[in-house]
């Protein structure tokens, strides 16, 4: 039989074969006891209780069929010195090294360009990818590309894109686009990010490590001789904190920005022109800081804007023509201590609510117009050199 070692025929003479049954009583539930073959050849391999093999007839009747259960594990041979299996593993790891290499020489050649240097990644639209979270499935992007520009969340490194990262990825509060408080606390995260480029506020700056929202906001009490400033309990910007708890930070009863006020608080960079955008704000106080660069003329599109507070900063350039043509409903400019240039145009008569305009302490010249007696309201006009 094919695979089947068969032994002596003398050592199984004592096997029926004719219904399969076994007439000698040596053997028992199909083993045969033997002290080796009787051919005078030691079977190497076998065990002196052998497996048997019984030949059953179709024809036959139902008889006891010896079964083959003794088994000696120690006769098989290890698997670890089967020629056969070494032969494999070894074939299998060298395998698994050409792969390794040839991936890692992929990945360092292919990240060069034909001269050698190494290439930079194409620059991709903060627009037109594709949401990679479910936030982002949430229509937050389109909302902001629609807010601010594409062009201005294009670079991951401007305060557009990092104030847009935040809301979208790491705001505790997780707000959707559609919620009331959404489009104010992104422009004001966007305002702190552009106004501490360069240096930090002196006060209740975004929480880092394992600090809390809670912080100590300086509040300015003297300015001559010098500055002194009490501390106010408050909240950090850019924290989760609502964005009404943050310092110098007042809402009305539904929760909407009114106030910005900020004196003293080492604010640099430049205005962003985006707090325009802020629907509600009504006054907006950044005097004792130092911004620099020029005042936004989207500033006169906020309807309900009555006060500007932007005194002793380094501001630049002219004070925008929009101010005077649009800003019918503001009540206060007080632009005095920056480097401001230009003339004042006649077009200020048309500023009928204004009650106070100072401009000392810059570089403005030429002669006041007569239309400044169109101002019905003016109380006070300060502008010495």
């Amino acid at each position: 039989q094919e695979g089947i070692d068969v032994v002596a025929a003398t050592t199984i003479t004592t096997i029926g074969k004719a219904r399969g049954l076994v007439n000698e009583p040596d053997v028992e539930h199909g083993t045969y006891e033997h002290d080796g073959g009787t051919d005078g050849i030691e079977h190497q391999g076998f065990s002196k209780k052998l497996a048997v093999a019984v030949a059953v007839s179709e024809e036959a009747e139902v008889a006891f069929i010896p079964a083959a259960v003794v088994y000696d594990s120690a006769s098989k041979q290890s698997l670890f010195r089967n020629h056969r299996f070494r032969f494999n593993v070894i074939a299998a790891t060298i395998l698994m090294i050409i792969i390794g290499v040839g991936v890692a020489l992929g990945v360092v050649y292919g990240t060069r360009d034909l001269d050698g240097s190494a290439s930079k990644p194409a620059p991709i639209s903060f627009a037109t990818m594709p949401p990679t979270t479910m936030r982002e499935s949430l229509g937050i992007t389109e909302k902001l590309v629609a807010l601010v520009g594409e062009a201005n969340l294009a670079d991951p490194d401007s305060p557009h894109s990092r104030a847009a990262n935040w809301i979208i990825n790491e705001d505790p509060r997780m707000l959707e686009p559609e919620e009331d408080n959404f489009i104010q606390r992104f422009l004001l995260a966007l305002f702190y990010l552009s106004t501490s480029e360069m240096t930090p506020w002196l006060s209740c700056n975004p929480p880092v490590g394992k600090e809390t929202y809670v912080c100590n906001f300086a509040q300015i009490t003297q300015i001559f001789p010098e500055f002194q400033y009490q501390p106010i309990p408050s909240a950090r910007w850019i924290s989760a904190q609502h964005e009404c708890g943050w310092a110098g930070v007042f809402c009305d009863e539904f929760n909407r920005v009114r106030v910005v006020s900020l004196p003293g608080q080492q604010i640099n960079g430049t205005l962003p022109s985006e707090i325009a955008l802020i629907p509600f704000l009504e006054s907006l106080a950044l005097e004792w800081n130092e911004l620099h660069g020029t005042l936004p003329s989207e500033l006169a599109s906020m309807k309900h804007l009555l006060n500007i507070e932007l005194h002793y900063n380094f501001l630049t350039g002219q004070v925008p023509y929009e101010w005077y043509a649009s800003f019918q409903g503001l009540e206060r400019i007080n632009i005095a201590g920056n480097f401001l240039t230009g003339t004042i145009p006649t077009e200020i008569g048309q500023m009928t609510a204004l009650r106070g305009f100072f401009s000392a302490e810059n570089s403005i010249t030429g002669t006041i117009p007569t239309e400044i007696g169109n101002m019905k309201s003016l109380c006070k006009c300060h502008g010495e050199d």
